[in-house]
């Protein structure tokens, strides 16, 4: 950001965890497009809880459905205002180069 004071940048980020951290996101409106990917492969269903789901998380989820032909389903949280839930019944994909832990 060019020619804003850094106080007002600060206060702005301040203010965006803040609301994040009101409505209990597991992560950011910044970081939720980024575990889209690992709930697609991931084996059974995966949820994380949000405030407002992104665009840019929106995108990664349709990207996602057409790849890797998995569904999300975004559902408002009666219990906050702004909460939603993610989920994803994923592929269940395994590297089979590694072995179980013990």
């Amino acid at each position: 950001m060019r020619n804003v004071e850094g106080r007002a940048v600060g206060r702005a980020a301040g203010m965006a965890m803040r609301q994040d951290l009101i409505v209990g996101a597991c992560v950011d409106q910044h970081a939720q497009d980024q575990v889209i990917i690992y709930m697609a492969l991931a084996e059974g269903k995966s949820s994380i809880r949000t405030g407002f789901v992104s665009r840019h998380t929106k995108t990664a989820m349709h990207i996602a459905e057409m790849i890797a032909k998995v569904k999300f389903e975004i559902y408002p949280d009666s219990t906050l205002r702004n909460q939603n839930i993610i989920e994803c019944t994923g592929l269940g994909l395994t590297n089979k180069h590694l072995t179980p832990a013990q």
